[in-house]
């Protein structure tokens, strides 16, 4: 406790510092409600996971059978169907079961924030517009001990209402000792920053900028992946998606990845990890290498202008770390691409994509976080590099306020602040 009031004396520092930085699954209320537990078994400042939590995720959001401390009561299921048909098979359907409580859970965020950066000359865009910003729908339920069911809808509230299906996809547990199948539309779990839920509004930036007329990018995608974890340590993924490029991928997409994870809590929950009531605290270090081969067909123009389609394959590889030690945590990934043609003029394009973030615990309802991402091909005018300070401050379990800054610099431009925001989560 000690340790921790001496925090006091850099709170006032680490918030300047994070507000003058040069210049995303989100919670799911859903598991609270069914484990009758709190958001912060597996959150700290939500939606940022603990090492337990990005685990529950990695088991088709479930809790591992011999680790069943963290229920305060087992959730009561509507049985479909008697447990002796599964003794009938085939002569009977198979019985399952699903929630007895609605599987829906919403979390609501609204800010106030523009571009206060302008100068003297030029007014503040400083905004009460987005009060009401948006709300995101959850589907998240289990049938049985193998499936799962999740799912995210974000709902503009603006002026004209604006639904955005993210993801919607069917988990199957256990085809193999801790695996996990994933069928439907989801995010690839190409790197591990693709899999952990951030607080910010730009979060992964390189990661979503196309590469010339190409729409692909590392976002949601639909495809079938089997994941599984071995020795509870090392953990390799294998998919194939459709790709969300310009148009329909017949070809389809691949990609594999191959982790692993020293120290801390292992990969699926089941070893390791610290008795320490801070459960933010892993010590641990996560090791990560991936590739990834797709195609794009692009519709594009030629020289005179006329309609034509060109076929831009691409392959992706790099690699990430993830390390934490006490209330400090630090991420980095490289990644480098090389693209056949994403334009109609250009073809064998190179591609750099990097990320850095730090975070550190100051109590589990204040964390401040800085990133660094850079994007940059071979294409003309085509870098970009963005710094970003964010703040996060739990009012309550599942109400927070975060404070982000935001900059950014194209090339041959000057670094300019973009933007500053002050925004309210709350989860139910």
């Amino acid at each position: 406790m000690k340790a921790k009031r001496s925090h006091l004396r850099l709170i006032s520092l680490g918030l300047l510092a994070a507000a003058s930085w040069p210049a995303p699954a989100f919670a799911i209320p859903v598991f609270a409600r069914r484990y009758q537990t709190s958001c912060v078994t597996c959150h700290v400042a939500f939606p940022r996971l603990t090492p337990f939590g990005e685990a529950f995720m990695r088991q088709g959001y479930r809790f591992p059978e011999d680790d069943e401390g963290h229920v305060n009561q087992e959730p009561g299921d509507m049985e479909l169907g008697n447990p002796a048909y599964r003794d009938m098979f085939p002569s009977a359907v198979w019985p399952s079961s699903m929630p007895s409580i609605p599987p829906l859970a919403v979390v609501a965020h609204g800010w106030i924030g523009g571009d206060p950066f302008l100068g003297r000359e030029a007014p503040s865009e400083l905004s009460f517009d987005n009060l009401g910003a948006n709300v995101d729908l959850f589907l998240a339920a289990h049938l049985g001990k193998r499936f799962t069911v999740y799912g995210k809808l974000g709902v503009g509230t603006g002026p004209s209402v604006q639904v955005q299906h993210q993801r919607l996809f069917l988990s199957i547990n256990d085809v193999l000792p801790d695996s996990t199948i994933r069928v439907g539309q989801f995010v690839p779990e190409i790197f591990q920053a693709n899999q952990s839920a951030r607080t910010c509004t730009t979060c992964h930036f390189s990661m979503r900028r196309p590469v010339g007329q190409s729409q692909w990018n590392y976002g949601s995608q639909v495809g079938v992946e089997i994941a599984d974890t071995v020795a509870h340590r090392l953990r390799y993924v294998v998919g194939v998606v459709e790709g969300n490029g310009n148009q329909p991928n017949l070809e389809k997409d691949f990609y594999v990845r191959l982790a692993a994870k020293l120290g801390g809590l292992s990969l699926d929950g089941r070893s390791g990890g610290t008795e320490s009531s801070d459960n933010w605290v892993d010590n641990s270090v996560e090791l990560g290498v991936f590739g990834y081969y797709g195609n794009a067909e692009l519709a594009t123009a030629d020289e005179a202008g006329e309609p034509v389609t060109v076929r831009d394959r691409f392959f992706a590889a790099g690699g990430d770390v993830f390390a934490t030690w006490r209330d400090v945590g630090l991420y980095g990934l490289a990644l480098h691409e090389v693209h056949g043609q994403p334009t109609y003029a250009d073809k064998q394009v190179r591609v750099e994509r990097y990320v850095g973030r730090l975070r550190y615990v100051f109590f589990p309802w204040l964390v401040p976080e800085a990133t660094f991402e850079y994007f940059n091909t071979e294409l003309d005018q085509d870098m970009t590099y963005q710094v970003m300070g964010t703040v996060d401050l739990l009012v309550r379990a599942n109400m927070k306020v975060w404070l982000e800054v935001i900059g950014r610099r194209n090339v041959r431009a000057p670094f300019e602040f973009s933007s500053a925001r002050a925004v309210l989560d709350v989860g139910f």
